[in-house]
């Protein structure tokens, strides 16, 4: 390796440590439900070799994560590391962002592809808090920087694919687009882009679950125990209105969009255009089956956000002068100032929650552990088996108190109040 990329490895290095050095003193801890599934589910397989699932665990098991938290376990800084991948996965999506604007707009464009990504919502609302949608979105877009049917590109959608299925069908695009032109060390890469990500993570099910189709049975159960709402094809432009300011805001969203339109008039087989087509239409299909409810909805449109930024950058960078470009960023960036404000604020409130697990409830639960389960929040179910060392199925939610647990077998409740956490313990009858 040539000096330049290990130079480039090494501040890439130092910037994430740097950045999530500041992110603890400030915030805490901000990561949501899924990335403490994830943390619980490394320190199992390492500990046990199985990640012991609970019937209350909702989360879908994402291999790449799963490896991360093993990892951290494996080197004795879970937190550190995996808040580390958290950072880095912003990082690497504004950097995608960048990237992908400069190949489509040249250097102008990648200075605004990266400036309007650092100010995109979507990634201040799921980067901290370790959403796998950030890294997988990241993943997805600097794929689409190069050319189709490459090596770098199948590498990036290959890793993609142990994020979401979803990168899965991408890389059957991306061999379409360019299987003509590509020679046989690119086409064997291109095929196994599309088949070890499942194989694989069918794989790991099997290993640590013992049911190969884990990940959707985890959906099902999850519908058939709270419900949730789904979007109906009707409702889904009203609903993609409102979703507008919280993802990338207006503006943005029109350059998008006519960026869009351009290259599909220009370059019908620009990766980056196919994908988006690719994803837009799935999210269509997906309504239309009564398959996507609202944090469905915000998960996906985590990448089509990024793709979308770096062509109305490229597009920004096609206009006259250089002062039409700056007062639209500047203009961009105040429709999103309110959105990430917010998004800092969830983000701060989060990590002084977790602060309160981390420094008092989870030493009290070690020091004076109850006979019994311990019922939580259900968000805040896999910090507190993190934060106490307990076995997940240990834990259960406060909502299920009563139905499928039995309030006899209750040794403790936590409640979080963020940033107040009540520990109330009760004595277990004979």
């Amino acid at each position: 390796m040539s000096k330049r990329p290990l130079a480039l490895v090494a501040a890439t290095l130092a910037a994430t440590a740097v950045l999530l050095v500041l992110e603890r003193a400030l915030v805490g801890i901000p990561f949501g439900s899924d990335a403490y599934s994830y943390l619980v589910w490394g320190r199992d397989a390492v500990e046990h070799g199985t990640t012991h699932h609970s019937q209350f665990d909702y989360t879908v098991p994402k291999p790449l994560e799963l490896g991360v938290a093993a990892l951290g376990q494996l080197i004795g800084a879970p937190l550190a590391l995996f808040g580390g991948w958290t950072v880095l996965g912003q990082l690497g999506a504004i950097a995608a962002v960048a990237l992908l604007a400069g190949r489509l707009g040249g250097p102008r464009a990648a200075v605004a592809g990266g400036i309007l990504a650092l100010a995109l919502p979507v990634l201040w609302r799921g980067g901290p808090a370790g959403d796998s949608n950030v890294p997988y979105a990241a993943l997805v877009v600097a794929a689409a920087a190069f050319p189709a049917a490459t090596v770098p590109s199948a590498a990036l959608l290959g890793v993609a694919g142990l994020l979401r299925p979803e990168a899965w069908g991408l890389a059957a695009i991306a061999g379409v687009l360019g299987w003509h032109r590509a020679d046989g060390r690119e086409r064997l890469a291109t095929l196994a882009s599309v088949v070890v990500p499942p194989v694989l993570w069918l794989g790991l099910d099997r290993v640590f679950t013992g049911d190969a189709l884990w990940s959707q049975h985890v959906l099902d159960r999850y519908d058939a125990r709270f419900h949730p709402p789904h979007i109906a094809l009707g409702d889904l432009a009203t609903t993609l209105v409102h979703r507008v300011d919280p993802t990338l805001g207006w503006p943005l969203l029109v350059l998008a969009v006519v960026a869009l339109g351009v290259s599909l008039a220009r370059r019908p087989i620009e990766p980056a255009a196919a994908f988006a087509v690719a994803l837009g239409a799935l999210l269509v299909v997906q309504v239309a089956r009564g398959a996507v409810t609202n944090d469905d909805l915000g998960r996906m449109l985590t990448v089509l956000a990024l793709l979308g930024t770096a062509g109305g950058a490229a597009l920004l960078a096609s206009l006259p002068g250089r002062a039409l470009p700056a007062v639209v960023v500047v203009l961009c960036l105040a429709f999103v100032a309110v959105p990430v404000r917010d998004a800092v604020r969830a983000m701060h409130r989060q990590g002084e929650a977790a602060r309160k697990l981390e420094d008092h409830v989870g030493p009290t639960l070690r020091q004076r552990p109850p006979a019994g389960v311990v019922a939580v929040d259900r968000a805040w179910q896999g910090a507190v088996a993190l934060y106490s060392g307990f076995p997940r199925r240990r834990i259960v939610p406060l909502g299920a108190v009563g139905r499928e647990v039995g309030p006899a077998t209750v040794g403790a409740r936590v409640r979080v109040h963020p940033p107040v956490v009540t520990l109330a313990y009760r004595s277990l009858s004979p």
